[in-house]
């Protein structure tokens, strides 16, 4: 089946398709009623009668068209690619009047970018006297106590100190003390009372992991006993 074939679908065919019966039926109601009114067959409707003479069809529409879509493709593509081009070019216009101020505009944005780094920065370091006032006693003070007991003790800040806020919520304070942190040499005391640097024994082999491997599978075979052979 070629790509330019039309669909394939299946079709019910009635007894009478094409409604001949009711088209040759001259003793139809409304056709004698026309013809009392001056009208003969093979003319049409209306008062000049120029309505269509012929019967009315049905048609599929495969395309999924619109009504008076006349598939006339050829004598409108040209005018459509024009007015593309048209606008093409009125949107490059535009551009190229608004690139003047884009300098000012780039510096603009990089000001406010070194604005919100340096808000960032501030607000990564726990603020403590913002947090000196009890919400305890606000909702004591309020006129619509809405706070219960427990929540506002759940809830204030003022109750815990600077070190557990910042270990919350990870302030600078608390990266430099971290960073602060090293490993402490471990001493040990004499019995003259001086503290002495433990030195604890290393050892560099120089053996890779496969021949350390091959070492060990060596010191197994010779460990585990051949069997004996039974001589009959």
């Amino acid at each position: 089946m070629s790509i330019l074939a039309a669909p394939r679908k299946k079709q019910r065919i009635g007894i009478d398709p094409q409604n001949k019966n009711w088209k040759n039926d001259t003793e139809k109601f409304g056709q004698k009623m026309m013809e009392k009114m001056g009208w003969s067959e093979g003319k049409g409707l209306g008062a000049k009668e120029q309505g269509v003479t012929d019967a009315i069809k049905l048609k599929a529409n495969w395309d999924a068209k619109g009504l008076g879509c006349d598939h006339k493709y050829d004598e409108t593509w040209i005018a459509h690619h024009d007015d593309f081009a048209d606008l093409l070019a009125q949107l490059n216009a535009n551009k190229e009047t608004t690139t003047g101020d884009g300098t000012e505009k780039d510096k603009r944005k990089k000001t406010e970018k070194d604005k919100q780094k340096s808000a960032e920065e501030d607000d990564s370091e726990v603020p403590e006297a913002a947090s000196d006032k009890s919400l305890e006693q606000k909702s004591r003070k309020s006129k619509a106590r809405i706070h219960y007991h427990k929540f506002t003790r759940g809830k204030d800040l003022a109750r815990y100190s600077s070190e557990d806020k910042s270990s919350v919520l990870g302030g600078k304070n608390h990266k430099r003390k971290a960073e602060q942190l090293e490993l402490a040499p471990s001493f040990s005391e004499t019995d003259s009372g001086e503290k002495v640097e433990s030195q604890v024994q290393t050892t560099t082999s120089t053996l890779s992991v496969s021949d350390y491997f091959a070492m060990k599978m060596k010191k197994l075979k010779k460990s585990i006993p051949e069997p004996a052979l039974d001589e009959s």
